[in-house]
C-alpha cells in the first residue's frame, strides 16, 4: 500500500515503506522520474545563478543530488537558534562540501515573547515557522547572492505550494524570489527509493524519532501536535529526542520544567 498524503500518513506507514524499499521495491516509474527532473533542472538554471536551498530531509537530499547531476553543486541550509541537539550534530558529520548556513536567530526569548508560535495547533500558525525561517533565510539568500532560481524538494505529495496553477512547478513570488520544485510529482515511494538505492544513502536518524516523518525537519518549537495530543506530550516528544532543550526552556515555559 502507498504511503498516504503526509497530512494523514502514519510514523507505521512510513516505516513500511523504508522496509519494503530497503528489501529491494524500486517504483518502475523511477528511472523515467529522473530523467525528468534532471531535465528540469537543467531547463530552469541553464546560464542562471542557481543553488539548492537544502535542508538535510529526504527530499532536499534527493534534490540536491539530482541537482548535482544537472550540474547545480551550490547549497545553502537555513537554521534557526531553536534546533535539535542530535540534529546540529548530524549536520556537522553530514555537510555538503560548500553548503552555506542562514541563521534567522529565532530563540528561547523570542519564542517567549512569540507563545503562539510554540507548538501550533492550527496551519495558518504552523506556515508562520516557514515564513519566519525558511522563506526569510532563502529570501536573503536569494538577495545577498543575486540569485536567479533556487530548487527546493517541495512535493505535491506532501501538500507543499509549488506554484498557483495545478502542474505549476517553478513560480516568481512577490518579492522576486524565483522557487523551483523539480521532484514535485514524484510519490513518497520514489523519494525514498532514490535516496536509499540510487544514492546508497541512508534515511537521516531524525526520521526514526517520534512521529519522525509526520514532523520532519526544522525547529523543535513548530513540532505540531498529532490528533488527540497536548502541549505535553509534545514536551515529552522533545524530552524523548533531546533531553537539554527542556532544561534550558524550563527557564521560560513551566511545562518543561514539569516534564523533567
Amino acid at each position: 500500500m502507498a504511503v498516504r498524503k503526509k497530512q494523514g500518513a502514519s510514523q507505521e506507514e512510513w516505516l513500511g515503506a523504508v522496509a519494503l524499499i530497503k528489501a529491494g521495491h524500486r517504483p518502475p516509474a523511477l528511472d523515467e522520474k529522473v530523467a525528468l527532473a534532471v531535465g528540469r533542472i537543467r531547463q530552469w538554471c541553464c546560464g542562471k545563478n542557481a543553488a539548492v536551498s537544502w535542508s538535510g530531509g529526504k527530499d532536499s537530499l534527493v534534490t540536491g543530488h539530482l541537482a548535482e547531476t544537472a550540474g547545480v553543486a551550490r547549497k545553502f541550509i537555513v537554521l534557526s537558534d531553536l534546533e535539535y541537539r542530535p540534529f546540529v550534530d548530524w549536520l556537522a558529520d553530514n555537510t555538503p562540501d560548500g553548503l552555506r548556513v542562514e541563521r534567522t536567530h529565532q530563540d528561547l526569548e523570542w519564542l517567549r515573547d512569540h507563545p503562539t508560535m510554540l507548538f501550533p495547533t492550527d496551519a495558518a500558525t504552523s506556515g508562520r515557522w516557514f515564513s519566519a525561517v525558511q522563506h526569510r533565510g532563502q529570501r536573503r539568500f536569494f538577495k545577498d547572492y543575486d540569485m536567479d532560481v533556487l530548487l527546493l524538494g517541495r512535493r505535491w505529495a506532501e501538500g507543499n505550494f509549488t506554484g498557483k496553477r495545478p502542474g505549476e512547478m517553478i513560480y516568481e513570488n512577490r518579492q522576486g524570489v524565483v522557487r523551483a520544485s523539480p521532484v514535485a510529482d514524484w510519490t513518497h515511494e520514489e523519494v525514498l527509493a532514490y535516496l536509499i538505492h540510487d544514492m546508497a544513502a541512508p534515511v537521516p536518524p531524525f526520521y526514526y524519532w517520534p512521529r519522525g516523518f509526520r514532523v520532519g525537519t526544522g525547529p523543535w518549537a513548530k513540532r505540531r501536535p498529532g490528533d488527540g495530543q497536548t502541549r505535553d506530550d509534545m514536551w515529552e516528544e522533545i524530552k524523548q529526542i533531546d533531553p537539554e532543550i527542556l532544561e534550558s526552556a524550563g527557564r521560560y515555559f513551566p511545562e518543561a520544567r514539569r516534564c523533567l
